[in-house]
């Protein structure tokens, strides 16, 4: 059997690995565009706050590849699949073939089409080599004026880092609040005052108009009409799934790639995973793209297992973040917000403490943690596998409480795991 992984991050390895739990003697091929070997993407900002180098981020050993007898084609770009004849072709002339083909080609920076768009010195952060370029040119030129556009998790690693390394940056949210899809706007205010007083300053409810420059950025433009110097702009405004090969071949896209609890596509034979595919998500009750890196994890596994002839559905999926923002912790599953109608949410908001969980009837459909997150990982199990949690509502505000306890009363089973 010959199995083709297109993207080398946290869906196609997991997914090599699956793979060759099941089958110890079929090729495998990993394909990815970057050169490097496949890092923790969620840490590249700790190599540019001067935290940690490359080899420090490497999501596996050296001689990983090897030991899985993995043929990895790095540094060069897929540009079109041909599902009928089986075959993957390379920018550079060369042809692979698959009997079973993983999409994991990940998701790419969605930047602002605004005047001096073109202008050298505007940037996204996703990969390694955005990270290693802006910390040289912050290393080459001390004091260089920056602004980070965008109120999301890379948006604040990326500010935190740049202070971290004694510069100065301005934050330019669109929204009323930072953090706005991961935290609700009482949470992202204890996270606001924490930067306030680090030194960030944050422009809220104001998005960018303009570069200005000539070749060169100098400046950007608010809509308020607000000028800020700027030689570096980092852009982190969101992601956007990768469907070129997808549609290419003629796939069922929505806002990603359409998969089955199997991982499968519409064409058979052709699987995807992670932040390019949209499975159910059984908090929002509809397909849905979760581009988180535990997400990424489980369907790879999936979609590796199925790829070797298993028959195993993915995990459930839904959203869930957790980060630590200049000492401290924050962290949200499912809904950040009640809807209106059948939801309530039940809060404790005590100093440096902010504990929300939001319910629908008897079950638990999301929670926002500042302070102490230990907790997160058995509300996503809870909403995950949408198990009654009622009793949390009485639980809440208690300082210590046993959740392995809560758990066993609602899957016994687990006393037996």
């Amino acid at each position: 059997m010959r199995y083709l992984i297109i993207g080398n991050s946290a869906a196609g390895v997991t997914a090599a690995e699956a793979i060759r739990k099941i089958d110890t003697k079929g090729e495998i091929t990993i394909v990815s565009d970057e050169p490097y070997p496949a890092y923790s993407r969620i840490f590249i900002t700790n190599v540019l706050a001067g935290k940690a180098r490359p080899e420090n981020i490497l999501m596996r050993p050296p001689g990983f590849y090897e030991e899985f007898q993995i043929k990895a084609v790095l540094g060069q770009k897929v540009v079109q699949i041909d599902p009928a004849n089986h075959e993957a072709y390379l920018e550079k002339g060369a042809v692979l073939t698959f009997d079973r083909l993983l999409l994991a080609t990940g998701a790419s920076p969605q930047l602002p089409s605004v005047p001096g768009s073109g202008l050298r010195g505007i940037t996204g952060m996703r990969t390694l080599a955005d990270a290693l370029e802006v910390a040289k040119r912050i290393e080459d030129t001390p004091g260089l004026p920056v602004v980070v556009v965008g109120g999301g998790l890379v948006s604040l690693k990326v500010t935190e880092a740049l202070i971290g390394r004694g510069g100065e940056a301005t934050l330019i949210v669109k929204s009323p609040q930072v953090l706005s899809q991961m935290l609700d706007e009482r949470a992202a205010g204890i996270i606001q005052r924490r930067m306030a007083d680090a030194g960030v300053t944050i422009r809220l409810g104001c998005d960018l108009r303009a570069y200005e420059g000539e070749g060169e950025l100098e400046a950007v433009y608010l809509e308020d009409g607000q000028e800020i110097a700027a030689r570096l702009a980092i852009v982190a405004k969101g992601v956007r799934p990768n469907l070129e090969l997808a549609q290419g071949a003629g796939l069922h896209v929505n806002q990603g790639i359409v998969v089955n609890p199997y991982q499968e596509t519409s064409r058979e034979g052709i699987y995807a995973a992670g932040d390019v595919a949209e499975a159910y998500d059984p908090v929002r009750q509809q397909g849905s793209v979760n581009a988180m890196w535990p997400n990424a994890v489980f369907q790879g596994e999936a979609a590796g297992l199925n790829m070797a002839g298993q028959r195993v559905a993915c995990r459930p999926g839904t959203r869930v973040n957790a980060a630590s923002f200049l000492g401290l912790q924050a962290a949200s599953v499912g809904r950040v917000r009640p809807l209106d109608g059948d939801e309530e949410e039940v809060v404790v908001n005590r100093e440096g403490y902010y504990h929300k969980l939001v319910f629908r009837e008897e079950f638990l459909v999301g929670a926002v943690i500042v302070g102490d997150i230990r907790s997160i990982g058995h509300y996503r199990w809870l909403i995950a596998e949408q198990k009654p949690a009622h009793f949390l509502r009485r639980e809440l505000g208690r300082k210590i409480y046993n959740f392995s306890a809560y758990r066993l009363q609602v899957a016994p089973w687990c006393r037996e795991a």
